[in-house]
């Protein structure tokens, strides 16, 4: 059986995709990144509760003072409905390289365990306007790097990266909405996910598309705009909300 780290933050394309892993009959570890020391929390619980269901052990990654170097508005990696940014950014934005940094620091922290794969979520809504690093070419690309770095056989695998959002939640959610309910899909801070931030929007609307039950307690489940599974692939991003897209 091989082993392997699911880069995890409790959402649910990360806990699918851990679902995945074990079904395809890995031994899986989860990996998750402390990047806040506020705001985080309700994601950092909902990650705990997801790995006690799932029964894997979690490990926990705490990159908050890296990331306060950067800025208090930088995040590591895309969050629907936030854009890549720099130095000169004010607003919430994505690290412009960030998936590269996550890729390195899980490799490193599974290479350093004996470890050599790791398993991430990323779906077709993540890659959208051709975003290299969200895309499974870039994890096979940098995985190829480590292997050549260490030596040693390494892989990424991204068993969603052709697949919508809404088609995840299909397969690994439909009849399981009480473990839906449980992962964490919001921008904002607190126990319960807003409903109306650019994250709770597309995790709605993926649920409405996918025919799950959407029983997640939000603070503010605003009106979802008009969606259906015969929408273009445009019309489509702009709900999920890709970084380069124009918000609804």
């Amino acid at each position: 059986m091989t082993d392997a780290f699911v880069i995890f933050s409790g959402g649910p394309d990360s806990t699918a995709a851990a679902m995945w892993a074990i079904q395809s009959g890995y031994n899986v570890s989860l990996l998750t990144f402390k990047y806040k020391d506020s705001g985080q929390e309700g994601e950092l619980a909902a990650s705990t509760a997801v790995a006690t269901d799932l029964g894997r052990e979690q490990f926990i990654l705490d990159i908050t003072q890296l990331m306060a170097s950067f800025d208090p508005n930088a995040h590591i990696m895309m969050h629907a409905g936030t854009r890549s940014g720099d130095a000169t950014s004010k607003a919430g934005h994505t690290l412009p390289f960030g998936v590269g940094m996550v890729f390195s620091m899980a490799a490193n922290f599974a290479i350093y365990r004996g470890v050599h794969c790791l398993v991430w979520g990323a779906t077709k809504d993540d890659g959208t306007d051709g975003e290299y690093q969200y895309t499974a070419n870039f994890a096979t690309d940098y995985a190829d790097g480590i292997s050549r770095a260490t030596g040693t056989s390494f892989s990424i695998e991204t068993p969603f990266a052709a697949a919508h959002k809404f088609e995840v939640l299909n397969h690994y959610f439909k009849g399981r909405e009480p473990l839906f309910a449980k992962t964490w899909s919001c921008k904002r801070g607190g126990s319960v996910q807003s409903g109306d931030c650019a994250a709770s929007i597309a995790r709605r609307a993926a649920a409405v598309l996918a025919g799950i039950n959407d029983l997640t307690t939000y603070a503010n489940p605003v009106a979802l705009p008009p969606i259906n599974k015969n929408m273009t692939e445009e019309e489509l991003s702009r709900i999920m909300k890709s970084p380069r897209m124009p918000t609804v």
